[in-house]
């Protein structure tokens, strides 16, 4: 991944495509990281900015007695103010960690899962597109070619001419769709995954900036589970047109095969067209697929921030305590008011075995009164 010329295209259709927007990408990238925080970059202030308020914002923390120089806490600062520093002003640093991971990647994932260069995919599909449109071209010229006259005359002649395919218009406009979709389900979603990519790469020293302060970390957090989404889609893209060229390769071999024959039947037709149709519900579905892996992803800062939040109670809400409502206790003070009537009075111990659930009901304002006296909140609402 260089920022070099890119060179001049060779001949096709979708590889030399993929080739050019993977040279204009990296060139883009490095183009604008250089603009913005380059030895000239309009940005470099805002770096310094940022990085003298956290200072200064850690600084003021220690004169408020609100942190500590202790070494567990200072190691992640230091290594986070080194890991801003190094990312927003090393371009090869950069390059490395970024740009070669998330797009660079994306292909190397890619042809471990082929077993073999990703190239050879799309080399495939070039001829297999090429392919397609010859046979669609050709059929629809060997039916517009075909004698419009009856009788001896025209069957001679149409026994000169070399066989065709009768006219068909349905078959010619399936041939068509199935080469349009088998381009925008494979070359297509891989092109737009990887343009987005390059925005992504390209703004991304501003976004690594903004993983220094809690309130804009997020930002940070989201760029790179998008970096991931879309390298995700761009591996799975380029792995799924290798198994669908082992698909589609002999449905077009079939089709040619019929044509140099002259027979006409639009079976083989059909079921190339139902074929590239799945191909793009099944790029869709892998969409779907990659976002809710990365979406579930969350860095270990993002988590025990989180877990602290839960942990804080929300502003305003009734503070919990352990309540004394026992209605054990209950029980055991209306004993002591039923048996204190006689002759002497009980014990706990004998109030608590001639306790009885009933008993509760029977309670009156001098048995709440004795029952504030054990240290409990007000009963008012319990005995409401």
């Amino acid at each position: 991944m260089t920022g070099d010329i890119c060179a001049a295209p060779s001949e096709g259709m979708i590889a030399p495509l993929l080739n050019q927007v993977d040279c204009q990408i990296a060139s883009y990238v490095e183009t604008t990281y250089a603009t913005l925080f380059g030895p000239f970059g309009f940005l470099e202030p805002v770096l310094t900015g940022a990085l003298t308020i956290y200072i200064g914002f850690y600084g003021f923390q220690l004169i408020m007695g609100r942190g500590g120089l202790s070494l567990s806490g200072l190691a992640p600062k230091i290594l986070l103010i080194g890991l801003v520093l190094a990312f927003a002003t090393r371009w090869g640093a950069y390059q490395a960690i970024f740009l070669n991971l998330f797009y660079g990647g994306a292909d190397e994932i890619a042809a471990m899962m082929l077993g073999g260069g990703h190239d050879s995919v799309f080399i495939r599909l070039d001829a297999v597109l090429k392919e397609i449109i010859r046979l669609a071209n050709e059929w629809n010229l060997g039916a517009i070619n075909q004698p419009d006259g009856f009788g001896a005359a025209a069957a001679q002649q149409q026994a000169t001419r070399e066989p065709t395919l009768p006219k068909s218009a349905g078959a010619v406009n399936l041939l068509w769709f199935s080469a349009i979709t088998l381009a925008l389900s494979t070359a297509g979603v891989l092109i737009i995954a990887k343009i987005l990519l390059g925005v992504l790469l390209a703004v991304g020293p501003l976004l690594i900036l903004a993983a220094l302060f809690s309130g804009t970390r997020g930002l940070f957090e989201g760029w790179l589970k998008t970096l991931m989404l879309y390298a995700l889609v761009a591996a799975f893209a380029t792995a799924l047109a290798g198994g669908l060229m082992q698909l589609a390769e002999p449905m077009v071999i079939e089709i040619s095969d019929m044509r140099r024959s002259g027979l006409a039947d639009p079976q083989p037709v059909f079921v190339l067209a139902v074929t590239a149709f799945i191909f793009a519900l099944l790029m869709g579905q892998v969409l779907r697929m990659c976002g809710r892996l990365t979406s579930g992803w969350r860095l270990p800062a993002g988590q025990m921030q989180q877990a602290s939040t839960q942990a804080q109670p929300e502003p305003g809400a009734p503070s919990v305590r352990p309540s004394n409502d026992n209605s054990r206790v209950v029980d055991m003070v209306v004993a002591v008011e039923r048996g204190g009537g006689g002759s002497r009075m009980r014990t706990v111990t004998e109030a608590a075995q001639f306790s009885a659930p009933a008993a509760s009901g029977l309670a009156s304002r001098r048995t709440r009164q004795r029952y504030r006296g054990f240290g409990a909140p007000s009963m008012k609402g319990k005995f409401a």
